[in-house]
C-alpha cells in the first residue's frame, strides 16, 4: 500500500513485512517511521490533519494510529479475512470507516469510540474495494 503525504514530500508505505514506513522524498534514502503491524498491509489512509493513520491488515483488523507516537489508538475488529487484498474507505468528515471482508460482509465503524454502527450484507463473493459517498441532494430542473 502506497499513500502520499497532504503536502507531497513524504509518502507511506506499508508492506508485506508488516511494518508501516513514512519516507521523506526531500531525503529518500532516510526512513522517518516504522510501525510494526505484524502482518501485510492491505490499506494506508491518512487523515486531513496529517497526525492520524489507519491501517488495513491481511488478517482482517483495522488499526488508527497516532504518527506522532507511533501508538495505535484504536482498533476495528470484525473483518473476515484470510488472503483477500482489500481496501477501506472514509467518510468525508472522518467520522466513519467502512471495510469489506473475505465473507462478503461490509462493516462500518465510527472512527472516534471504534464500534460498530453498520453491517451490510452478506453478498455473494468477497468485497475488495468500497467507496465511501455522504448523502447529498440533487436540484432537478422544474423541482424549484
Amino acid at each position: 500500500a502506497v499513500r502520499f503525504g497532504k503536502v507531497g514530500d513524504e509518502v507511506l508505505l506499508g508492506s508485506r513485512d508488516g511494518c508501516i514506513r513514512t519516507v521523506d522524498l526531500r531525503s529518500p534514502s532516510v526512513v522517518a517511521d516504522t510501525w510494526r503491524v505484524g502482518c501485510s498491509i492491505s490499506d494506508l489512509r491518512l487523515l486531513r490533519c496529517g497526525h492520524f493513520v489507519m491501517s488495513a491488515a491481511l488478517n482482517g483488523r483495522l488499526s488508527l494510529w497516532d504518527r506522532r507516537t507511533g501508538h495505535i489508538l484504536q482498533t476495528y475488529e470484525g473483518i473476515k479475512n484470510e488472503y483477500v487484498h482489500y481496501h477501506m474507505d472514509i467518510s468525508r468528515d472522518e467520522s466513519m470507516v467502512i471495510c469489506g471482508g473475505q465473507d462478503g460482509r461490509v462493516l462500518g465503524w465510527d472512527v472516534n469510540s471504534a464500534r460498530l454502527v453498520c453491517s451490510l450484507g452478506p453478498f455473494s463473493e468477497s468485497v475488495h474495494d468500497v467507496c465511501y459517498v455522504d448523502a447529498f441532494s440533487v436540484d432537478l430542473p422544474g423541482n424549484e
